[in-house]
């Protein structure tokens, strides 16, 4: 058994269903819980805006169509026409429309002041993600009663929709002379996202035992909104767990066969405890499949107790190296659960997430979903990692990468990609780097001599006709105009330079995936950026944004004089063709080696490849029953030189 890491009070509960707890303020059918007709017993305030004098315009409204309309928003901006998922939305909600307040619903407004409660200063000409906002406003509770009350949880329905907008709740008991702030949406959404769920803030420390309890909905910052319904307290429950931040274990979303081995994979997420009661034993639990299900691993680890309103990262011991598997979709999943308990809401007890085995493409992403950049000229890409169950003797090569851009017009509107350019920069991380990064040069660029990066490679292109979201594949080579040749047991960053915006010009943004690991836990630099302007490296953009930068490679597999010819005993097949979807190899080398074998097709695409430890003789049947009937190729190769020899599959 294993306990890891430290232990923190955690406040906010995701949940899917209201459980069986008793409710002792509000609760179906009661008006100021749902804002039925109105804000009710509700109080409002405007407490800043970046125009003087105009905080107290900044104030919630009743949403008779519990959404966010009247809302006039520039292009991307999401549909103010969604209403809150709660179970009363049909008669109203209570929304803080910061955009509204920010533009009167004109996208031209932004930054002049216009609106009725700005978050922008007068004079910004456009907001990036970062700009300082300045605009809150809070709704507050009647007072409640909750001196009877061992444990208060506020429950809600909320709508979300984030630029720079923060939320939390604010809980008084002494008539408003202190707050104690609860965080929320602090993880999830990440920057132009959104949830629509409902939730459980553990409010037990401000309000329980207290007679004079109000609490607030608390808005900062600037854009988009925020709609809230249902509002109800309630005791917590005895038994309810979650997981949250699971760490994503594959070294990319998709990586080439040829270069899985050694990739290892570990099950670490954080369990807590949101409910009343003392959780023992409770377990964390991990599974890699197949899309229908398969198993290739399973491992878990018991905790032996977790207290109530208490987190611990935990690791389970097993690890798996996905070597074995074949080109295909795998999802990891992570679980937990207290074994003979009933969970009260089970939707927040697992987490799951997708990678797949390719056969030539590295990938952070499955596909983009919105787009991201920073502020004037900056680097950004991803971090690959070759394989350490191949050598020097296999020559695997980077041949392209392929990106993906939109633009936007200076008005708002769509933009223009022609006549971008693209300059893509391949970077070797040196070898006498941490496998943490913790030595890593931040504040030395790209060209450095004492920086911990090497160009290695570079390509460029300059856009013409594409259209955003459209791939745009960008051939590389090293400096000599060759082929560029990668390393076994390296990392890469590949990275695309973007320059600083011209003013007026249309604004160019790096396409990128903002939903599928937003709520994972990430390897440091998975995706690296550096801003010209500060001067340094970046481990990745808030909210783990998987930018489309992916990498072709392709293997030579071909005896070239250059590379030293293994022993004609060295491998031999047994039986060619093959007709029993098995091929028969012998191995007999002069002394022992670590080797790997690879079967491969006549463009040297990898079909599989089998990492060897410690061998010299060794007869082996590989699996050739994914092979269409044809020509092949098998390779052994060793540090010292290579064998290939050609075989038929006959079916």
């Amino acid at each position: 058994m294993q306990k890891i890491i430290s232990t923190i009070i955690l406040s906010v509960l995701m949940i899917s269903q209201m459980s069986a707890q008793t409710i002792f303020w509000g609760g179906p059918g009661n008006k100021d819980s749902e804002f039925n007709g109105g804000l009710n017993a509700w109080t409002t305030e405007g407490l800043a805006s970046a125009v003087k004098d105009s905080a107290k315009n900044a104030v919630w409204t009743h949403s008779k169509t519990a959404n966010a309309a009247p809302f006039i928003f520039g292009g991307g901006t999401p549909s103010a026409n969604v209403a809150v998922n709660s179970k009363s939305k049909a008669n109203g909600a209570a929304v803080f429309n910061s955009a509204y307040l920010e533009t009167r619903g004109v996208f031209a407004n932004i930054g002049t002041g216009k609106g009725p409660a700005p978050c922008y200063p007068k004079g910004s000409t456009g907001i990036t993600s970062g700009t300082t906002a300045t605009q809150i406003g809070v709704l507050t509770s009647p007072i409640i009663d909750c001196s009877a009350q061992t444990t208060v949880g506020v429950w809600f329905y909320q709508l979300y929709y984030k630029f720079n907008g923060t939320t939390s709740i604010e809980v008084t008991h002494d008539g408003g002379t202190t707050w104690q702030e609860f965080p929320i949406n602090e993880v999830s959404p990440a920057v132009n996202g959104n949830v629509n769920n409902r939730l459980l803030v553990d409010i037990t420390s401000a309000a329980a035992g207290f007679a004079n309890v109000q609490f607030r909905f608390k808005w900062s910052g600037g854009l988009y909104f925020w709609v809230i319904d249902d509002v109800y307290l309630a005791n917590l429950p005895d038994n309810d767990l979650a997981l949250s931040q699971p760490f994503y274990t594959p070294g990319s979303y998709a990586t080439p066969l040829s270069q899985i081995c050694g990739d290892t994979f570990v099950i670490q997420a954080t369990v807590s405890n949101k409910g009343g009661k003392t959780q023992q034993n409770l377990v964390l639990a991990g599974y890699v499949t197949d899309v229908s299900g398969q198993l290739y691993f399973a491992d878990s680890i018991v905790i032996d107790d977790l207290a109530p309103g208490t987190s611990d990262t935990v690791v389970t011991n097993g690890r798996f190296d996905p070597k074995d598997l074949p080109v295909g979709e795998y999802k990891i999943t992570w679980r937990t659960y207290t074994p003979g308990a009933t969970d009260a809401t089970t939707a927040d007890n697992s987490m799951s997430a997708k990678f797949e085995v390719t056969e030539t493409t590295f990938a952070k992403e499955p596909i983009a979903d919105d787009d991201v950049r920073a502020g004037g000229h900056y680097l950004y890409g991803n971090q690959f990692r070759t394989s350490n169950c191949w050598n020097p003797k296999d020559d695997f090569y980077a041949t392209q990468a392929t990106i993906q851009l939109t633009s936007t017009s200076s008005s708002g509107g769509a933009g223009t990609l022609d006549g971008y350019q693209v300059v893509v920069y391949v970077l070797k991380v040196k070898d006498d780097v941490l496998s943490d990064f913790s030595n890593f040069e931040t504040t030395k660029d790209i060209n450095a001599a004492d920086g911990s990066l090497e160009i290695v490679g570079l390509g460029d292109y300059t856009c013409t006709g594409e259209a955003d979201f459209d791939d745009i594949n960008v051939p590389l080579l090293d400096f000599d105009g060759k082929k560029l040749r990668l390393d076994p047991a390296t990392r890469y960053f590949v990275v695309v330079d973007h320059p600083a915006e011209l003013t007026g010009a249309d604004v160019v943004r790096h396409a990128a995936n903002l939903t599928s690991f937003k709520d994972f836990g990430m390897a440091t630099f998975n995706t690296p950026v550096y801003v010209e302007a500060q001067g340094r490296w970046f481990t990745g953009f808030t909210g783990n944004p998987q930018p489309v930068v992916r990498l072709e490679i392709e293997n030579l597999f071909v005896a070239n004089k250059d590379i030293k010819q293994l022993d004609v005993n060295s491998l031999k097949i047994k039986t060619n063709p093959v007709v029993n979807k098995t091929l028969d190899l012998t191995i007999n080398l002069d002394k022992t080696s670590d080797a790997n074998l690879m079967i491969m097709d006549l463009q040297g695409k990898v079909i599989s490849s089998t990492d060897l430890q410690s061998v010299q003789t060794k007869d082996m049947s590989l699996d050739v029953s994914s092979c269409k009937a044809g020509n092949y190729f098998v390779k052994l190769s060793t540090k010292d030189g290579i064998r290939a020899l050609q075989f038929n599959v006959a079916k």
